[in-house]
């Protein structure tokens, strides 16, 4: 290969890769914060718990906008999320929509880990 024909490229030979974001080359750039995804998850998560109000403690709109927050962080502080997500799971757990979009959460936030 020519010398002024440098490759950056990323090359893999067997096994599996999860990769979240990814700049390769001279003057890359990668774009951090959480996916759209998981950006969709949250914006449900808020509004359910704006509609449940009445039927959630306190807290569970508290953590819904802590874990929000944290998430949007460019390098969101992995036990206070985890924190977050075991807290809301226990505080929604008598409102089955928001059981589920938790879970949800907790499934997209550990598949950014992986």
């Amino acid at each position: 290969m020519a010398e002024n024909n440098i490759n950056y490229g990323y090359q893999q030979s067997g096994g599996t890769a999860h990769i979240g974001n990814q700049a390769i080359g001279h003057g890359a750039t990668a774009n951090s914060g959480p996916p759209a995804q998981l950006v969709g998850l949250l914006d449900e998560l808020s509004r359910l718990v704006e509609e449940n109000r009445e039927r959630l403690p306190a807290e569970a709109e508290v953590s819904a906008r802590i874990l929000r927050e944290e998430l949007a962080a460019e390098q969101p502080n992995r036990s206070l999320v985890s924190r977050m997500i075991s807290s809301l799971s226990d505080l929604v757990k008598p409102v089955a929509p928001l059981a589920t979009t938790v879970a949800e959460i907790a499934k997209a936030v550990g598949e950014l880990s992986s």
